[in-house]
């Protein structure tokens, strides 16, 4: 036990020195460097597919309660981006960066209210309540891209901030997926427009395929303005479209018919009188593309342990020191709380045991470098609260494929 205790200390010793010690990649990180852009860009699109896909109190998740409304995902989607958490860039394996971000459960909680209150007013609320059930402590995202900028993809290292995850190739699918659907807005908007006292559009559309499809082929040909990549992940294609462009479009669909078309296109008008017509066509950042690390040439890959598909959270309490001023003793409980849940953290993650019968506290003592890459990966699983006399809760969660991943190639 001696020679375990004397070892946890040199563990903890150095984790407490990595907390506030900054290595070359933080340095590099801090400057905007390509690689943890691409990393920090990958980890927010996960964090938005793990915010969707969660499950709400009535049964919907995030994206389905609010797919009646696409501009509610995009509020969500730019709160998220104000709020998010990024933990410190580490390399998780040689040549990679990986970057979490995170929002602990109550705020994504909170964030999830806020949206639903604002576009879904008459919702009962208890039913857009995340349900606890099966709810992880922290909600995060994971990106890992090469360690050298534009490694994977040359392309990737031009691409504005959200997008540096992407290669040329789905950057160009993405914005296509704009224009088609800036098209079919389009045209669901004209189909509303009038082209006399009872009839519409959409109405002429179903008497005449023929001029809906010659209609469908001139919005095709329209000459778009260049696509719009948002930070948030979303690439916007907008559009602007006066009346008389419109009947212009029409006239020219009308003139490919082989049938004269029965209306008097001239006149069409949108009942909400917009002129210009504004309309914008959306997509969002494709998936993550995961970087999985290559194993050295000849050396055979190692079966992981069962543990490192786990999230390991732990939560301490801590008491601020008698005598101390008012002001000072929830500050000083906290760091109390917050030292005993990443001390008792380090204790589980030194006891874990590895296939070839080390656990992974023996190896981090021949790696001391290695505490510093598995301790930027420890995030705060909810906020601290306070309870009697000052009382501090404080909780730390880690991703146990983390330290497979550190230790595992060692």
């Amino acid at each position: 036990m001696g020679g375990s205790a004397a070892k946890l200390a040199g563990i903890f010793a150095l984790c407490v020195w990595a907390g506030v010690a900054r290595d070359g990649l933080a340095d590099e990180a801090s400057r905007g460097s390509e690689s943890a852009g691409a990393a920090t860009d990958a980890a927010f699109v996960g964090l938005v597919d793990r915010v969707m896909a969660l499950r709400l109190a009535g049964g919907l998740t995030v994206a389905g309660a609010l797919a009646v409304i696409p501009e509610s995902e995009l509020r969500l989607r730019e709160v998220l981006a104000e709020r998010r958490q990024l933990s410190e860039p580490r390399e998780p394996a040689p040549g990679l960066v990986e970057i979490e971000a995170y929002l602990p459960a109550e705020a994504v909680a909170a964030l999830v209210r806020e949206i639903a209150a604002w576009y879904l007013p008459k919702a009962n609320p208890a039913l857009l309540e995340v349900a606890p059930e099966g709810s992880p402590a922290t909600v995060a995202g994971t990106g890992l891209a090469p360690r050298e900028p534009g490694q994977a993809d040359p392309s990737s290292a031009t691409a504005p901030p959200g997008w540096r995850h992407c290669s040329a190739r789905e950057l160009e699918l993405v914005r296509e997926a704009a224009r088609i659907d800036l098209r079919q807005r389009l045209l669901a908007s004209l189909g509303g427009w009038r082209v006399s006292a009872s009839q519409t559009l959409g109405v002429l559309w179903v008497a005449r395929p023929d001029f809906r499809g010659a209609c469908e082929h001139q919005l095709t040909a329209l000459a778009l303005p260049a696509a719009i990549l948002e930070p948030t992940g979303i690439c916007r294609q907008p559009l602007e479209l006066s009346r008389i462009a419109v009947a212009d479009l029409l006239a020219r669909a009308a003139a490919s018919c082989a049938h004269p078309i029965e209306a008097d296109l001239a006149q069409a008008i949108d009942p909400d009188f917009q002129d210009p017509l504004v309309l914008d066509g959306l997509a969002v950042a494709p998936p993550r593309r995961e970087v999985a690390p290559a194993a050295p040439s000849g050396v055979q890959e190692v079966r992981g342990p069962d543990w490192i598909t786990q999230v390991l959270t732990i939560t301490a309490v801590g008491r601020p020191p008698a005598g101390v001023p008012v002001a000072s003793r929830r500050p000083l409980a906290a760091a109390a709380a917050e030292v005993e849940a990443r001390r008792q953290l380090w204790l589980r993650v030194e006891s874990l045991p590895l296939p070839d019968g080390r656990t992974v506290g023996d190896v981090l003592v021949a790696h001391p470098e290695a505490v510093r890459t598995i301790d930027q990966a420890v995030l705060p699983a909810a906020v601290v609260t306070f309870g009697d006399d000052d009382q501090a809760t404080a909780a730390f969660n880690l991703r146990l494929e983390t330290v497979w991943r550190v230790v595992g190639v060692e």
